[in-house]
């Protein structure tokens, strides 16, 4: 009879390990955050982490061809560098800059006000991102009130091809200042962007299905990766024609993903009738 407790503490401890949840906390940090949301280990991680200068893009070409605004009359162009400079990377300030996961915690743009996305508590993650932009004194800089901000991206889902796209504000422009939390001023201007996705809906950029992240169907996205470019554009209007020159910009982005690392109920009935099925074994084999 002895031989039968060994098997019901361990029977106990192996339930109650199993059932006792984690707590769903907030994770807000630089360049890696992970949490544990409803039922999985969140992590999000920034890429690249501090952003990146750039004065060209690998896919601009494939986001124009992509985008839901009418673009037969634009032409898109990176300035040559000589006769028409670059804007300096000292011209830019990327902050905020951080990924989240579980709940999106209220957050400042440069303009001083706070944001933050509909989420708590939930298994889903992403990052924060505003770029501001401050043209030299006395330089070929463009001013800061005849910019308009252009971002694009890549999105990647499940591992899948990526597809690409204009990150626009409204649909008859390609800018994201338009539309979205942004700022064009007289001596600075700055676009502010949360972007994230749900392990429960194929959120994304592209899809808005789940802004809660709740709902949905579990495990519909187990990880992501989004590349953002955003770029200073000063557009010139000629009869019909749009010509937005682009005078570099900045690189961001995040990596998403999430395990499950607690069974699930079924998973839980599963082990329980298991461990039962042991327990009853020892008792008829040492009655």
């Amino acid at each position: 009879m002895n031989s039968i407790w060994p098997w019901m503490r361990y029977a106990g401890l192996v339930l109650a390990f199993t059932l006792v949840p984690s707590a769903a906390s907030a994770v807000t940090m630089a360049p890696t955050a992970t949490g544990f949301g409803v039922d999985d280990s969140n992590t999000s991680t920034l890429m690249p982490f501090g952003a990146q200068y750039i004065t060209s893009s690998n896919f601009l070409n494939n986001a124009i061809a992509n985008s839901a605004f009418n673009n037969a009359n634009w032409v898109f162009q990176f300035v040559n560098g000589t006769t028409t400079p670059f804007v300096p990377a000292s011209d830019f300030t990327v902050a905020p800059y951080s990924a989240w996961v579980v709940t999106n915690d209220p957050v400042a743009d440069p303009g001083g006000t706070m944001h933050n996305r509909p989420v708590s508590g939930a298994d889903g993650g992403g990052a924060d991102f505003a770029l501001t932009y401050t043209p030299r004194a006395n330089s070929t800089d463009p001013a800061a009130a005849s910019i308009d901000f252009l971002q694009i991206y890549q999105e990647s889902l499940n591992g899948q091809a990526a597809t690409f796209h204009v990150d626009n504000g409204q649909a008859g422009t390609p800018f994201y200042n338009p539309g979205f939390v942004s700022s064009i001023g007289a001596n600075s201007s700055w676009m502010f962007d949360i972007s994230y996705d749900c392990e429960n809906g194929l959120t994304g950029e592209t899809q808005n299905n789940q802004p809660t992240c709740a709902g949905g169907t579990d495990e519909s996205l187990l990880s992501s990766a989004l590349n953002f470019q955003t770029f200073i554009a000063v557009d010139t209007v000629v009869g019909t024609t749009n010509t937005v020159n682009l005078y570099g910009g900045e690189a961001w982005g995040y990596l998403y993903s999430n395990l499950d690392p607690v069974p699930k109920p079924s998973s839980l009935v599963l082990l329980g009738s298991g461990l039962m099925g042991l327990f009853l074994y020892g008792r008829r084999r040492f009655a």
